[in-house]
């Protein structure tokens, strides 16, 4: 079985919460609150297919993770107002990261449908919360 783990800087998400980490941290004024739901909703989606292709416990820990990188900052960033120099700052985030993934040779659509039906795990953060599930069962 192939371990290989998808590197963080291929998966948009991450960058989003990056971001958001930058943002709590005041070292950027731009709110990633519009991103992070845009990142949300789409996420759903991708869940609703998880759960399509019956493999729910990759939809477990897709839900967990997405609870940790996406609702959770939604939720501290609830009351915040999205402005338009924050709409533009999350556009050119994803221009920038779809040409560093050009640049890098990236494929990013090599997340297929197939990737929704196999039980192998393969982004980071999904990757070692089954490993400390794993470790608490033994």
């Amino acid at each position: 079985m192939d371990k290989k783990i998808i590197r963080m800087d291929t998966i948009f998400s991450y960058w989003l919460f990056l971001w958001f980490l930058l943002f709590i941290c005041k070292l950027t004024s731009y709110n990633p609150y519009f991103g992070l739901v845009i990142g949300l909703i789409l996420n759903i989606l991708m869940l609703i297919i998880y759960l399509y292709y019956k493999n729910y416990y990759k939809a477990f820990l897709f839900v967990i993770v997405n609870i940790i990188i996406k609702v959770i900052p939604i939720y501290i960033l609830r009351k915040s107002k999205i402005m338009k120099k924050d709409i533009y700052a999350f556009l050119i985030l994803y221009v920038i990261y779809l040409l560093y993934c050009y640049i890098s040779q990236i494929n990013i659509y090599d997340f297929d449908m197939n990737s929704f039906k196999n039980k192998k795990i393969n982004t980071p953060f999904m990757f070692y919360l089954d490993k400390i599930i794993q470790f608490f069962n033994k």
